[in-house]
This record gives structure tokens, sequence and C-alpha cells, in this order.
């Protein structure tokens, strides 16, 4: 049988839909990959079991009566440790935001949510954004899944490392137009760049961000973009 984590959204949305996959097996396919192999990438500074789980649970009852969400419903996404999650530390990679709880989501989180995704936890990042290698000096380096001697690029090493290894079916990651590129090569995937205020974040800490840079969700195959 193909292993679940290996199929393209555009693949696993119609399985979901169908019911021929359901939301919790897929995420407990993800859980159980991340638990296999993210202790070689560190690609994850906090994997979200308990939410990913009760997310999946709720997108199978929608989906057994009948409303679909759409192409995301019940897929299993990572998020850049940037983005405000409700309830969950947004670190930005630093020491000094580990006791940064927000209480609301990000905009771009809180749309992956209404479009029904499963988030499966938060990814680890270059510190604060500043820099394109992601060896975190708190959280540890990330690696990148085709040579573990190597980095996946950055700022958001974990995204890109998470995203090519199949623990996640895409990530939301963040970007300058030339750490996008640089990622692409690094780690082969295929950043999705939105127009210009179609995704806005509301990030914790943002002045510490580069304001120049965009929000963007990062698949795993070029047929994925168009979500």
């Amino acid at each position: 049988m193909t292993d679940l984590c290996n199929l393209e959204i555009v693949e696993l949305a119609p399985l979901l839909r169908d019911r021929q996959v359901s939301p919790v097996e897929l995420t407990e396919s993800y859980l159980d990959r991340i638990a296999r192999l993210d202790p070689q990438l560190n690609s994850y500074i906090r994997v979200m079991p308990d939410e990913a789980r009760a997310a999946a649970r709720e997108a199978d009852l929608e989906i057994g009566r009948g409303t679909w969400r759409g192409p995301l419903h019940g897929v299993p996404l990572g998020i850049k440790d940037l983005f405000d999650v409700a309830g969950v530390p947004t670190t930005m990679g630093s020491q000094i935001l580990r006791h940064n709880v927000p209480t609301r989501d990000a905009t771009v989180v809180e749309r992956l949510k209404t479009a029904g995704a499963v988030i499966l936890g938060k990814q680890n990042l270059h510190e604060f954004a500043f820099g394109i290698t992601s060896e975190n000096p708190h959280y540890g380096v990330v690696r990148n899944p085709w040579d573990l001697d190597r980095v996946p690029g950055g700022s958001s090493g974990g995204t890109a490392a998470a995203v090519a290894a199949g623990l996640c079916a895409a990530g939301m990651g963040r970007g300058a137009r030339q750490f996008l590129r640089h990622r692409r090569l690094e780690a082969d995937l295929w950043p999705r760049q939105p127009r210009g205020g179609a995704a806005p974040g509301v990030v914790a800490g943002s002045r510490w961000a580069a304001r120049a840079q965009r929000r963007r969700l990062r698949p795993r195959a070029p047929g994925d973009c168009r979500f």
C-alpha cells in the first residue's frame, strides 16, 4: 500500500472527500513518521499531537456528514514557528520568546483552520527568521533530509525539511524572494508565493521580522501550488 505521507495534496484531497482515507488515519501516519524521522532532522520545535488528533476527528465527522470544506479539509500541515497558533508558544526560534503564548491565531493560521486543515506543529527556523541556514542555537540545527550533513536553507528551514521528508503535506513559511529560491534549490520544493495582500499574517513580535517578506504555503509538488 502506498505510504500516505508520500501523496501530494492533489492526490489526498479526493481520497479524503470520498472517504477512502480518513483524516484520523492520515494524521496518525504523519505523527508516526515525525516520531521516527524528526529526531534526526529537527524540523519541528513543537509537535502538537493532541490538537492535531482533535482537529482530524472533527474533520472526519464533518466529511462524514457531507460537509467537505475543500481540498485542504483534513490535510495535515506544519506551521513555521513565526506564526501565532492560539494557546501554543510562538518562539520565533529564540529563547527570549519561549514563554510567548498568543491568545489568537495569526490570520493565515485562522484561514487554514477555516479550510479544515490539521495543524501538526510549529516548525524550526533560523532565529528571528534572520538568516538562511536554520542553524538555530537554541532549538538545534535543522538537517537537510537529502543529506544530513547539509542544511535545508532558511529562514524556513524546518518547514522545508519537513515538507521534503514527508513530515507534513505542506507547510506555512515566510521569506524574501531570494530566500525562496534558495530553499527551492536546497530542499527540492515548490514554494507558492501569494500576491500581495492575499495572505496577511498577524505575527507576535513582528517588529523582529523583515517587513518586506511575504507569507506562503510550501507544498511538495507543483500540482499542489493551486491550493
